[in-house]
């Protein structure tokens, strides 16, 4: 499920209607941020859309999983993220061997081995921009030209390939 509202009334009933795990992504402002929140929702995220005039902030949170997250996704079809239908295209930048080469520093420490950088593009970012001068830093975010690409690639992101669980209320 995704909403888009600014009531903070409504908040609890969202909660109360969606499926463990599935997603909620609204406008950012800080009470609004609070109030999500306190309805029992986890704050997982912020995305921020840069544009000509302007930067939106999008709060990302989630009803809590009922068990894990591979889990909550065979049972109820939400709760993971479509990562691969959202990286960042683009050429690998760099040499694609600097954390081995480094060894992997903290991330060794933690994981065991260095993170690799993958030919399909980076990590979904949570920075986009329209293609303005204003949002091209484009190495660190994703155009996404208009309101409409940004709410298809939010969808993409937080759906479950084949999942038709999807309500949008503004």
């Amino acid at each position: 499920m995704i909403v888009l509202s600014p009531d903070h009334n409504d908040w609890p009933d969202y909660h109360n209607s969606m499926l463990p795990g599935a997603f909620l992504l609204a406008h950012y402002h800080h009470r609004t941020a609070v109030n999500i929140e306190d309805a029992g929702f986890q704050i997982r995220d912020c995305i921020a859309y840069i544009r000509k005039d302007r930067v939106e902030r999008i709060t990302v949170a989630r009803k809590p999983l009922n068990g894990t997250t591979l889990n909550n996704v065979l049972r109820y079809g939400v709760g993971g993220l479509n990562i691969n239908a959202c990286r960042v295209p683009g050429a690998i930048e760099g040499d694609p061997n600097r954390f081995t080469k480094t060894g992997g520093a903290t991330f060794v420490k933690a994981f065991g081995d260095p993170p690799v950088v993958r030919s399909e593009g980076r990590w979904p970012a949570n920075v986009m921009h329209d293609g303005s001068d204003v949002g091209s830093a484009a190495r660190f975010s994703m155009t996404v030209a208009t309101e409409r690409d940004l709410l298809q690639y939010l969808i993409t992101l937080v759906s479950v390939p084949s999942n038709n669980n999807i309500a949008i209320h503004a």
